[in-house]
């Protein structure tokens, strides 16, 4: 968005002092400037406008000054206070930001497809993108980057980066608490709504899985029976809702084993996991269905992906192939279905395998997970598997009924050895259930010396870094391979 565009903007969002404002960009720079947004004083650059969010933890009206320091031309501000440079005021920042996203979302966004779910939206919005890339150009295509999934992530995306008319925008809706995907399917209203699972992610904040399920589902606010709709027919909720609203422009995705007669549908068949000269592959046979056609998809995928991030892969091929695109034609799947970062990506140092899986921690995602590691040990000849874990966010008052089951995972999963990283104690937990050797650490450096010296005394072993985001595992991660190598 330039500047020219942004006082449009206001025009249309309150009474701002157009003129004055014009005027004050006009001695500062072109009318004709790209303006970036930004809540992070720390990255500010050239043609910065600055917006101070209030959040739970920092409140942004902390850094306006920081922010004109790092050169922003202004800051969106709620608070009057002497700050050090020009200042648009307004009742909410959010609703601000969110207003004029929207309206140049209505304008440039084209025909939407909206992904939400417990677990894998990033990875199956990107491989969407990429897979529509084959058919369509990349710059008709627009998808909200990383996880900017929320209602401050997803305005300050639509502002920075949709700047003409797309033919087609892929973004994902997160939520953490009760009301959120509601507010952004208010305000970004999506034609093709795509619903993945409904897992205890956030459910200490939504109070129960049937409280997540009813949330979920209001991606369906607006939606047309006459659009289609993509639904994971393998989830047990999603299963029971299938059951009661059949449409026939429901597109599916799951198991083999629920595949559905008579709906358009990609279902995960068979695939197993290899490794060959220190290289990563998954091997996968998927079926897809047409009516009464059914063909087979097989491929090598470069990577390890467990089973929740191919039910992915099949949610992104029947979206795209429902759009009327040959994905069965595509010849070489490896080139555009790649490991999203921080999502399980694997490395070997010397004979040991370290993977990092640091993005999201939930039960589902460990379950796939560890299902994938005990294949690789008993496939591969490991001798040890070890799980560096962190604590599992938003888990609320049912934290300790998710430890236990945490703990009953490893168990049942035959992990050795389980190092705990404490940066929030709720992890420890899992003792309760656990029978394996537990290791606890609060502190980076001695942890990173605990793997050195239990790499040293094996031969062959496989060690996960699992945490939530907040927990910032990576950085652990990071430090490991620095004091390994």
């Amino acid at each position: 968005m330039n500047i020219r565009q942004f006082l449009d903007l206001l025009k249309d969002n309150g009474e701002f002092e157009i003129e004055k404002l014009t005027l004050f960009f006009e001695n500062r720079c072109s009318l004709e400037d790209t303006l970036f947004f930004t809540s992070d004083s720390r990255k500010v650059k050239n043609n910065s406008i600055f917006v101070a969010i209030k959040g739970k933890r920092v409140d942004g009206h902390d850094y306006v000054n920081q922010s004109f320091q790092n050169g922003a031309l202004v800051a969106i501000v709620e608070d009057s206070n002497a700050y050090e440079g020009l200042c648009i005021k307004v009742d909410s920042v959010v609703q601000f930001l969110n207003n004029l996203a929207s309206i140049l979302y209505s304008k440039y966004a084209g025909y939407t497809i909206a992904v939400t779910g417990s677990n894998g939206k990033t990875t199956t919005k990107e491989w969407i993108k990429k897979l529509l890339s084959l058919f369509l150009t990349k710059q008709s295509i627009f998808a909200n980057r990383g996880n900017m999934n929320t209602e401050i992530g997803l305005p300050l995306c639509i502002l920075n980066e949709m700047d003409e008319r797309k033919q087609l925008s892929v973004i994902e809706m997160g939520m953490s608490k009760k009301g959120d995907i509601e507010y952004l399917v208010d305000t970004y209203k999506p034609n093709y709504p795509v619903i993945l699972n409904i897992g205890t992610a956030h459910i200490g904040n939504t109070g129960s899985l049937e409280n997540t399920f009813h949330e979920k589902i209001k991606l369906l606010k607006y939606h047309s029976f006459e659009e289609p709709l993509c639904l994971n027919c393998s989830d047990s909720f999603l299963k029971k809702f299938l059951e009661k609203n059949k449409s026939k422009k429901t597109i599916l995705f799951g198991y083999f084993k629920d595949k559905k007669v008579g709906f358009t549908g990609v279902y995960l068949k068979q695939h197993q996991h290899c490794i060959q000269n220190h290289e990563f592959f998954t091997d996968v046979k998927l079926i897809l269905t047409q009516q009464k056609k059914e063909t087979e998809i097989e491929a090598r995928l470069q990577g390890f992906f467990h089973q929740g991030q191919l039910l992915n892969l099949c949610a992104a091929l029947a979206v795209v192939s429902s759009l009327g695109y040959e994905v069965s034609q595509i010849t070489n799947l490896s080139a555009f279905v790649r490991p999203v970062k921080d999502r399980f990506e694997p490395v070997f140092v010397g004979n040991h395998l370290f993977i990092k899986d640091c993005y999201n921690f939930s039960l589902e995602s460990l379950s796939y997970a560890l299902d994938l590691l005990k294949n690789l040990k008993t496939k591969n000849s490991f001798k040890r598997t070890y799980c560096v874990l962190g604590s599992i966010a938003e888990a609320g008052s049912f934290d300790s009924e998710i430890y236990d089951k945490v703990g009953i995972l490893l168990n049942e999963n035959q992990i050795d050895v389980v190092l705990l990283y404490t940066k929030d104690p709720g992890i420890k937990g899992i003792q309760r259930t656990y029978k394996g050797t537990i290791l606890i650490f609060d502190n980076i450096s001695l942890l990173s010396k605990e793997i050195n010296h239990q790499k040293q005394a094996e031969n062959k072993s496989i060690f996960l870094f699992k945490a939530s985001r907040s927990i910032q595992l990576e950085e652990v991660f990071d430090h490991v391979m620095d004091v390994i190598n």
